[in-house]
């Protein structure tokens, strides 16, 4: 696993051991930040359920202004914190060991915004799939043009309106697929 573009490219990322994380493959990440590219330079970036770390670092290598990194697991983070060293990144960062759920509530409490949210839910975990979009669905951490991207199986349906997000774009990879939503309704 490598960073695919930008100031940290082809840097080689570790990933944490074990089957709790799956890490994002080159090909998906790719293909992310190719829709993502008009809007990455200068944005501000939550990556939720950020395992290795590897999609907010590569959002840093191609110039995003801030990212915020939740992850739960202490070894993930562990694993965020040394590929951060590794790529030499600026301190354009925030790292959360943290239940996503209370940490949305908090930015929410603190009125923080991001421009891009990228989530990787566990694919085990089936529920939590609705239950973090319904977290985000009042739209109150997307910035007015936002934009929220959820990575599920291929085969998982999902809402193609949830409160104020509407699904703009599918895209389907191999076992997975990458759903892109923006704020379509003002609260």
């Amino acid at each position: 696993m490598r960073v695919i573009t930008g100031g940290a490219k082809g840097r080689k990322l570790l990933a944490p051991k074990g089957l709790n994380t799956r890490p994002i493959t080159a090909k998906i990440k790719g293909a992310l930040f190719n829709v993502l590219q008009m809007q990455i330079k200068q944005s501000h970036f939550l990556d939720l359920f950020a395992g290795s770390g590897s999609v907010g670092i590569e959002a840093i290598s191609r110039g995003a202004e801030y990212v915020a990194f939740v992850e739960k697991d202490w070894r993930a983070v562990d694993i965020i914190k040394r590929n951060i060293s590794v790529c030499n990144l600026k301190n354009c960062y925030d790292i959360y060991r943290d239940d996503v759920f209370r940490r949305i509530k908090k930015f929410k409490e603190n009125n923080v915004e991001f421009d891009i949210i990228y989530l990787d839910p566990p694919f085990t975990i089936d529920p939590i799939f609705l239950k973090v979009m319904t977290a985000l669905s009042d739209g109150k951490i997307v910035s007015k043009n936002g934009i929220v991207v959820i990575r599920s199986k291929r085969d998982k349906e999902m809402p193609q309106e949830i409160g104020v997000l509407g699904r703009y774009k599918q895209k389907n990879y191999s076992l997975s697929a990458l759903h892109f939503y923006r704020v379509i309704y003002t609260s």
